[in-house]
């Protein structure tokens, strides 16, 4: 079963060796049919016999009609090298090379090295990135094997197409993957990086998550930086299943542990706020628990604090919710009414939050969020209220920029 990794917050294959700190990005969103370069090649094959009509020539002259000499009675890879002129240049039309290059994959299903060799020398720039690395997609579903020593062979120094291709290894046989990015590590160390990144980026689109923990784990040469490739296993995992990733995560050494858990539980608020902030009174007080409770509590109230009233009244019903570490919680609740021009609500929230210097950060919120819609009032309040010591007006007013002249 197949999973999509999409980029929120994905890892994009361009990170440099050693850069981790963006691995939060991406995540798997939900179980997808198979298809993709698959479905492509399909379409590819039942298009065969069509033609590709009115395709527009460099001189402006009226369009010439006849097929691309793939998938006719004379295809092939020698019927294709005639064609050779029917490249970026003539074909101009966006759906011309579209159809072009599906035909190309079409073409892969029984000639993948052909199919190659005609995308090297017909197109250029983006279009043949792109054809060459749905072709080398194509080939690896039937000997990816074979597509890898292709590609050492014919594109040795091309880190794009390598990546791409044990990206698309890893999602069918993560081992393998592994093993030709230590090849790539042995040959050239300043890629191991990438190349291992890349080819766990396929085990985790496919949901293979316990043979990206198993690899990353092992003595692998040229490999750094472990616990942040745990921890965007943990946050892919998270928003997927995320019983099994805290399970797993649970079971890390201290001094990565809360990091992962983290990530899994960051993920996991983006999909089901409710459940992280029922999970958060789980957890013993600390910075776990209160970055649980705020990405849970910042994703359930909503951009638009319609759930506002839900939220305060699960803070109520909690047990042990007086105590500081729902502190966010409050604060949320106390800034996203005030942006509902809920006054009564924002204030009492406000001033129910424990610690002096969030809550000073809480009325300041609500008193700016005030004053966009009555300025008098908000200063009036600020100046005369007496919910607020003269300390805690005084440190209101420093975060508003200092008290009115």
């Amino acid at each position: 079963m197949n999973k999509l990794f999409t980029g929120k917050s994905l890892l994009p294959i361009s990170i440099a060796v050693g850069t981790f700190c963006g691995f939060l990005g991406g995540r798997i969103t939900a179980p997808r049919e198979s298809g993709g370069l698959a479905d492509v090649a399909r379409n590819g094959m039942a298009e065969q016999n069509t033609s590709v009509q009115n395709r527009p020539e460099n001189d402006g002259e009226a369009a010439q009609k006849g097929d691309l000499g793939i998938g006719s009675e004379k295809s092939g890879y020698d019927r294709i090298v005639q064609k050779a002129e029917i490249n970026e240049g003539k074909l101009s039309n966006r759906g011309d090379l579209d159809n072009y290059i599906q035909k190309l994959v079409a073409l892969a299903a029984t000639d993948p090295a052909g199919a190659l060799a005609q995308a090297r020398a017909n197109l250029t720039l983006g279009r043949k990135d792109e054809a060459v690395t749905k072709l080398l997609a194509a080939w690896v579903q039937k000997d990816p094997q074979a597509a890898w020593r292709w590609l050492q062979a014919n594109e040795p120094g091309n880190s794009k197409y390598a990546d791409a291709t044990l990206g698309e290894i890893g999602k069918a046989d993560p081992s393998m993957a592994w093993s030709l990015a230590e090849e790539v590590a042995q040959k050239s160390p300043a890629g191991a990086q990438l190349a291992y990144v890349s080819a766990m980026q396929g085990m985790i689109y496919a949901g293979k998550f316990e043979d990206a923990i198993r690899l990353i784990g092992g003595q692998t040469p040229g490999l750094s930086g472990q616990k942040d490739l745990l921890t965007l296993v943990g946050s892919e995992w998270g928003s997927y299943d995320p019983a099994k990733a805290l399970a797993w995560a649970q079971t890390l050494p201290q001094g990565s542990q809360e990091q992962v858990l983290g990530s899994v539980v960051e993920s996991w608020a983006a999909v089901d706020p409710k459940a992280v902030a029922d999970y958060s009174a789980s957890l013993p007080e600390g910075n776990l628990r209160s970055m649980a409770l705020t990405q849970a509590v910042n994703v359930w109230v909503g951009q638009d604090g319609s759930n506002i009233k839900e939220v305060a009244s699960w803070l109520n019903q909690s047990s042990g919710s007086a105590d500081a570490s729902y502190d966010p919680v409050r604060y949320k609740i106390a800034t996203a009414s005030a942006g509902q021009q809920d006054l009564g609500t924002a204030i009492n929230w406000a001033n129910a939050i424990g610690d002096d210097d969030l809550r000073a950060q809480a009325l300041a919120t609500v008193i700016t969020s005030w004053s966009a819609w009555d300025q008098a009032g908000a200063q009036d309040f600020l100046q005369h209220s007496n919910l607020m010591t003269p300390e805690m007006r005084a440190s209101v007013q420093n975060r508003m920029g200092g008290p009115e002249k």
